[in-house]
């Protein structure tokens, strides 16, 4: 039975790369155009706090940025609860930033034991500094350092 699985595996990431590179050609193409002055330098972790929302990833791990009061920080990061794994907030940069709300999860597929992405809100509140650091580990360990951690630290101005 392995060799029909190992099959299906193949043709499945197959399906995916050719339903993938349409779309990366487009991103691609889209981020080629414009009237020659741009760079053509890798993206890095800038923030447009013109925003009411900033959005924030894995790619911003140990980053040191400065925000603005009122705006909404959303943080997205990967798990899966499945594996007894769960993220959670050991600083929440109070009182510079508030917890809105329990985080979001959705997975990525309806396949049973699917990852997915948890996204929690933070509000800027007032100006100052503040660390926002997340860990992922199973609760119940308390002895084992955890699997992943997300940390970083904002100026609020």
């Amino acid at each position: 039975m392995a060799p029909i699985r190992d099959g299906k595996k193949k043709y499945g990431m197959r399906l995916l790369l050719l339903l993938a590179l349409p779309v990366m050609g487009m991103v691609f193409a889209a981020g080629c155009g414009g009237n020659g002055s741009e760079s053509a330098t890798a993206p890095t972790n800038t923030l447009d706090t013109r925003t009411d929302v900033i959005i924030l990833d894995e790619s911003f791990n140990g980053s040191t940025m400065e925000v603005s009061v009122g705006v909404t920080i959303e943080l997205t990061l990967e798990g899966n609860p499945t594996t007894g794994f769960e993220w959670s907030v050991e600083s929440d940069g109070a009182p510079v930033l508030q917890q809105a709300g329990a985080p979001d999860y959705k997975a990525d597929s309806d396949a049973l034991g699917a990852g997915g992405m948890y996204t929690w809100r933070f509000r800027v509140v007032q100006e100052g500094k503040a660390d926002l650091n997340l860990v992922y580990r199973q609760p119940w360990d308390k002895e084992t350092p955890a699997a992943e951690s997300f940390e970083t630290s904002l100026e609020a101005k």
